[in-house]
Parts: C-alpha cells; structure tokens; sequence
C-alpha cells in the first residue's frame, strides 16, 4: 500500500513542467517527442548523441544540466528540462549549435537554484 501511494505521489508532482518561456509541457508532450526521436534518421539520432556527449563530459554543468532532453528533428534540436543558472542556459545552447551544424535550436529550460 505504502509503495503504491509513494508511485501516486511521484507521478503526480512530476505531471507537468512550466519553463521559462511561460509554456506548460506534461510528460506526456515530453514522451511524444522522445518516441519521435526514435523514429528520427540516423543523422538526427548521432546529432542528438553528440550534443548529449558533449554535455555530460562538461564538468562545469549541474547533474539538472546532463539530464535535459535531446530531441532532434528535421531541421529543428529541441532542448527542455531544468537547470541551475542563465549560465548553463547559455552553454546548453551553445554546444547544441556547434554539434547541430545549421538546424534551429528551441529551448524549453525552468531554471531552479
């Protein structure tokens, strides 16, 4: 009964996310995206590999920064989740336009302390 309750509860606190933009995103928008990734051509999938690479070997970013979503698709990366600070806004966004080549990059970030 106990695990069941604490299941309810860690699913409900994490239904949705407000970013920085004001945009109101549920896991469920989240996992759409991640499922279309899946489904993404090679090259969008080593895009995504290569930006996640390259952020979790900066030691300089938060565990928050590591664990955003990657997603790309077309001519678009979409990064979204919490970090700590402008700064890691800033170095996300960076590294994804330097890994990216020429595609759009959209962020999605709440920033917490």
């Amino acid at each position: 009964m106990k695990s069941k309750l604490l299941l309810i509860l860690c699913l409900t606190s994490i239904g949705s996310y407000t970013f920085a933009t004001g945009t109101s995103y549920t896991n469920a928008n989240i996992r759409k995206q991640a499922d279309s990734q899946m489904q993404g051509t090679a090259a969008e999938v080593e895009i995504t590999r290569k930006i996640r690479d390259r952020i979790t070997s900066t030691e300089s970013l938060s565990m928050h920064a590591k664990n955003i979503t990657i997603v790309t698709l077309g001519d678009t990366v979409t990064l979204s989740g919490t970090v700590t600070s402008q700064e890691e806004v800033t170095s996300l966004t960076d590294i994804a336009k330097k890994y990216s080549g020429s595609k759009i990059i959209k962020t999605n970030f709440r920033i917490t302390k």
